[in-house]
């Protein structure tokens, strides 16, 4: 089951599949205070290193095996997680 193209809304939040043009604004959100609490992404992390991760996750979503999503304020309309 392909997961790469799924979404769901709450009343404030759009919840969507990830894609590669999320990686500038995730490696601007990734500030040391939030990539203590992010096992998986480090510290510093680039656009390029979010790029890199993000492939890794939508792979795994096209297979099936993982929902990788970020989080859009309906609201603003933007990404916020």
């Amino acid at each position: 089951m392909d997961l790469t193209k799924r979404s769901f809304e709450t009343e404030r939040l759009l919840i969507r599949s990830c894609e590669l043009a999320d990686a500038a604004t995730l490696a601007q959100l990734m500030t040391p205070s939030i990539s203590q609490r992010v096992a998986a992404w480090p510290t510093s992390l680039t656009a390029e290193d979010a790029r890199a991760l993000l492939r890794g996750y939508i792979e795994a979503a096209n297979s099936g095996s993982t929902f990788a999503y970020v989080l859009i304020d309906r609201e603003t309309c933007a990404l916020i997680g």
